[in-house]
């Protein structure tokens, strides 16, 4: 038998609500006779003003009440504090900043007799872009003699003295916690590298205590709910506690700038010093953006984390589990698996800004899910790619509206409806979802799509060098068609249908005019230099114009630059 509430529902706890309630009670409020005592209902009743301030009172308690109960439960949880502490409760700590990464292409000119002998570009190695942010090199590199190009994987991030905490002596509290000292302005802890001695002696980084033993020299880095990282130590059951008046001798960390240095593709064009001197003609540069910088977790990755935490236990076994093991990397966005029992399994990632995977994210991946999955698992891991929506759209706007106002309308619309972090990996575009998104604004009247079409994204059958496709242009199709392109040189390729038998050659570096007239095909595309050899193959595939659009793979439809949009408007003055 439920407990009812005869006086007031459970909906009905606005201050209005109360505080009607109550001078409906006071009608039961008789004398002996049976007459109502209480007839002054007016604002003016010193009763009817007690009346009203316990019915603000309550409301208050009630708002209060709905608070608590809200915030005792993730899903519902509305603040930052609250989703802290929901994650401690299955021993997942908030993280400090992640360090954004990208792969630098590092050319010269093989005509020039600079080439010389092979170069070793050592890890460490300084680079800058062009906001001043700091990129080191993750590892050696071998540049070998006669070769155009080579790859060098670079984190955004600067080595860090804590010298605030440096020399401190250990408290004598139950639970020893340290808070680091004031970071240089707009730059982050970076998760997870932390170094620390005391009294001379090294101590241990660990993500959780739970595998501590009271002897081991162990330490966190979490963060408190006002998002300041601190220092915390084990308790002497797990994790051995420092010794009261023990001196920390350094303390050392990773600096990086977070979201900030998730930068444009060609913003790192400096040139190091150990490059320049060996190499005089050599030149710098990132082809794609960089990606997976993030400041401090923040609350929407806290969220999405602590469940996934607790539903994976840090094992892959099922599909599943792989694509949700992989999210939870430092960095990743999104994951989609292509999977065969048993066997064969390539997961696909996004970083969290919804650029393209490099190396070091890719690597980071591939060594969290090979050290947590079955060992006959062939497991490969590789970047999604990015399938650029092209329009073609003529609209007319209402009255009043200009053609900035309207044209700024429609791109901030495309924009966040497409972004690389609203879209899915394998997504989908919709015809009908374009026309009602533009058509919905308030400064359109109507609209005629004209052409959708989607730029493909080049897949890899062999080679260790993404084919960079540039420019791509649409001008007929026949419904869908793959097309294979393999070098016979590192500038020279030739571009096959998979059928029909249709053959072109084109060249690196120019607009190559493809005019497939016996599959009825008509394109353009300027595939970009990164370092191609004789026998590399690749294949796109162009989708069916006008017509609503499936990766067929593992890319994300997205919208992202202004000159993926032609637009026509017509004013209405």
């Amino acid at each position: 038998m439920g407990i009812t509430n005869k006086w007031l529902n459970p909906y009905q706890r606005s201050y209005q609500q109360i505080k009607a309630k109550l001078i409906e009670s006071l009608t039961n409020i008789k004398d002996k006779d049976g007459n109502v005592l209480v007839t002054d209902y007016s604002e003016g009743n010193i009763l009817i003003i007690i009346l009203s301030l316990f019915a603000a009172i309550a409301e208050v308690l009630h708002y209060y009440i709905d608070n608590m109960a809200r915030e005792s439960f993730l899903p519902t949880a509305r603040k930052y504090s609250s989703v802290v502490k929901h994650g401690a409760l299955v021993d997942y700590h908030a993280r400090g900043a992640i360090a954004a990464s990208v792969d630098l292409v590092v050319s010269r000119d093989t005509s020039r007799d600079t080439i010389g002998a092979k170069l070793t570009i050592p890890s460490g190695t300084l680079f800058t872009d062009s906001n001043g942010n700091k990129w080191l090199s993750s590892r050696d590199v071998t540049w070998y003699a006669n070769v155009t190009t080579c790859k060098v994987p670079v984190v955004q991030h600067e080595l860090y003295t804590e010298s605030q905490i440096n020399g401190m002596v250990i408290p004598s509290d139950e639970r020893v916690t340290i808070t680091l000292g004031t970071l240089p302005n707009g730059k982050y802890y970076e998760h997870g590298t932390m170094s620390m001695k005391i009294g001379g002696e090294s101590w241990v980084l660990v993500n959780t205590f739970a595998y501590s033993k009271p002897t081991d020299k162990h330490f966190m880095v979490t963060m408190d709910e006002a998002l300041n990282p601190y220092i915390l130590f084990g308790d002497g059951k797990y994790g051995q506690k420092p010794a009261a008046n023990a001196k920390i001798s350094e303390v050392k960390f990773y600096l990086t700038t977070g979201i900030n240095g998730n930068v444009k593709s060609g913003m790192i064009t400096s040139v190091p010093s150990v490059i320049s001197s060996s190499v005089t003609d050599a030149t710098v540069s990132n082809t794609y953006a960089a990606g997976g910088g993030s400041s401090y977790e923040n609350f929407n990755m806290l969220k999405e984390h602590i469940p996934l935490s607790v539903k994976t236990m840090g094992v892959a076994i099922t599909k599943q589990d792989f694509i949700d093991l992989a999210k939870l990397v430092d960095g990743v966005s999104k994951a989609k698996a292509e999977y065969e029992c048993g066997r064969k399994l390539i997961v696909y990632i996004s970083p969290d800004n919804g650029a393209t995977a490099d190396s070091n994210l890719i690597q980071k991946v591939y060594d969290v899910l090979h050290q947590n999955s079955p060992l006959t698992t062939w497991l490969t891991v590789k970047s999604a790619g990015k399938v650029n929506i092209i329009l073609d759209v003529e609209v007319t706007g209402k009255k009043s509206y200009k053609t900035s106002e309207i044209q700024s309308q429609i791109l901030s619309a495309l924009f966040n409806a497409y972004s690389p972090e609203a879209s899915d990996i394998g997504g989908s575009v919709r015809i009908s979802d374009i026309y009602a998104l533009i058509d919905n604004l308030e400064s359109v009247d109507y609209l005629h799509l004209k052409k959708f079409y989607t730029k493909p994204w080049p897949t890899t059958v062999y080679g260790n060098k993404e084919l960079i496709l540039g420019q791509f242009q649409l001008d007929e199709a026949n419904g869908s068609m793959s097309y294979f392109i393999s070098f016979s040189s590192g500038t020279q390729f030739t571009v096959r249908s998979v059928k029909g038998g249709f053959s072109y050659d084109g060249q690196v570096g120019k607009t190559t005019q493809i005019r497939d007239t016996i599959n009825g095909f008509i394109f353009a595309l300027d595939i970009q230099d990164n370092g191609y050899q004789s026998g590399f193959r690749y294949t796109i595939t162009i989708a069916e114009p006008n017509k609503d659009y499936t990766d067929p793979g593992y890319n994300i439809p997205v919208f992202e630059d202004s000159s993926q949009l032609t637009l026509k408007v017509n004013e209405i003055v």
